[in-house]
């Protein structure tokens, strides 16, 4: 009897150790939370901090740090071209939370904005060539989180900007990281697509289950840190890339190395 018990004991603690990874491969994978919207709304255009209004989403807040303007629980949704939400030229604190965007040819675009934020916000966009899901371009201080972007074509794309953040978001495409300064990348997922970073970049604890293109300005730094690059790895991840001058119409080989590669998804801790 003694030894039946011993048996099964051992079986059992073997079937456990087989489940625990899969389980946790599961809680790091998972999508974040349905979310739960509000209402229908046209277009929103903003081009000044004097247009943060309620005819144009605003929901709550005054613009300040500590009460910046809410444009949050909307359902925009389109068969034609243009923007969702168009939002340029201004400093005001603000943040587009909790809405779903579906149809656009460019889900939201930020031309020449500080201060802004995207919170768990989902996007879905058209099958029109140019279409991206989220634009940011001469911006600084962005935070862009817990977002799901499913775009044919680009999910993302920066260009001129600096102290960006984003971090725990969803991405299925393509990803263009352009010229910035102070730009952390981190706790995303990437897959069914590619991610090309051009210029000053940090990678930390991503997972990237697709193709990566990385060319750096002369000078410019981008490092790369505990990603999970779609299997367990032996050795560091390499990635050949290259190095540019601008206006040169050339580049020279270089190697990009993640030292510390994450062997499986769980192995990245959830970001808080």
């Amino acid at each position: 009897m003694k030894k039946k018990c011993l048996a099964i004991g051992i079986i059992l603690l073997f079937v456990g150790a087989s489940v625990i990874p899969s389980f946790a491969r599961s809680i790091s994978e998972k999508s974040p939370p349905i979310l739960s919207q509000g209402g229908d709304h046209a277009l929103i255009h903003i081009k000044s901090n004097d247009e943060f209004t309620s005819e144009n989403g605003v929901t709550g807040g005054n613009g300040t740090a500590s009460n910046p303007y809410l444009i949050e629980n909307w359902v925009l949704t389109s068969n034609g071209s243009g923007q969702a939400i168009l939002i340029l030229d201004t400093t005001a604190y603000f943040i587009i939370r909790n809405c779903t965007i579906r149809g656009f040819e460019d889900g939201i675009l930020f031309l020449r904005v500080a201060n802004g934020a995207i919170e768990k916000t989902t996007i879905e966009t058209t099958t029109a060539w140019d279409e991206t899901g989220i634009i940011i371009e001469n911006s600084h201080a962005i935070i862009i989180t817990d977002n799901i972007i499913n775009a044919d074509i680009t999910n993302l794309g920066l260009e001129s900007v600096y102290n960006i953040s984003i971090y725990g978001n969803i991405f299925t495409g393509w990803l263009v990281i352009g010229s910035g300064k102070n730009f952390i990348f981190s706790y995303n997922m990437i897959h069914d697509g590619s991610l090309h970073v051009w210029d000053n970049c940090i990678l930390i604890s991503n997972n990237i289950m697709t193709f990566i293109d990385i060319k750096k300005v002369l000078y410019s730094h981008v490092t790369l840190r505990h990603n999970y690059w779609g299997k367990p790895l032996v050795f560091p991840k390499v990635i050949y890339g290259g190095i540019y001058k601008p206006g040169a119409y050339y580049d020279w080989p270089w190697l990009f190395i993640d030292w510390t590669p994450a062997q499986e998804p769980y192995d990245i801790p959830k970001f808080v």
